[in-house]
């Protein structure tokens, strides 16, 4: 993703994003849902609860864009907890955690 460079066509963005904030704000503020497909994290970085990890990305199965992302995340956390695992055995060496990765 490449940010937009100064210019008209990017205070047009951010003039778009500035309004959808202040919609979205007056909407919560007055508990009006408003009808627009919005990611569950999006709402929690608004209201400032919880916090965003690999748990936020979609999972396979969603019908969402970034599935794959979803999956990727899952893995790398399988594996990373694999590896606590096996190192906090007595007996793995570092070679054989080495091998395991």
């Amino acid at each position: 993703v490449r940010p937009l460079e100064d210019g008209a066509q990017r205070e047009a963005a951010v003039g778009r994003f500035r309004f959808l904030g202040r919609l979205m704000g007056q909407a919560l503020r007055e508990g009006f849902i408003v009808p627009l497909p919005l990611a569950e994290d999006f709402f929690r970085l608004v209201l400032s609860v919880g916090c965003l990890g690999s748990a936020s990305f979609p999972v396979p199965g969603d019908g969402s864009a970034g599935e794959l992302c979803g999956a990727l995340a899952a893995f790398a956390s399988e594996l990373a907890a694999g590896e606590a695992a096996l190192s906090a055995q007595k007996n793995t060496s570092p070679e054989g955690l080495r091998m395991w990765r």
